[in-house]
């Protein structure tokens, strides 16, 4: 259910970040609740490497990834956050 209102309330066209593992789930319930705007990456595509630095639309962050993400794509999630947080200021 957390997911499923991730979904709904993602700004149009953002970047919707899941697990590897959850990714076939969330492909499917992005077709479902007809959100086909949004772009699927997994937790590692947007988080390794600061590979988030230079994207220029919003980034949803799946709930499931908290529990699973390493030290390092834990303080990219943070960078990120503090990074938009700035910008809304």
């Amino acid at each position: 259910m957390i997911t499923t209102n991730q979904i709904l309330q993602a700004p149009y066209g953002a970047i919707f970040v899941c697990t590897l593992r959850s990714r076939n789930y969330v492909r499917q319930l992005l077709e479902e609740l007809g959100r086909t705007d949004l772009k699927l990456r997994t937790l590692g595509q947007v988080f390794s490497y600061n590979n988030w630095r230079g994207t220029r639309v919003p980034i949803v962050i799946d709930h499931h990834c908290y529990e699973v993400a390493t030290i390092q794509q834990m303080e990219e999630i943070h960078d990120y956050q503090f990074w938009q947080a700035s910008k809304e200021r």
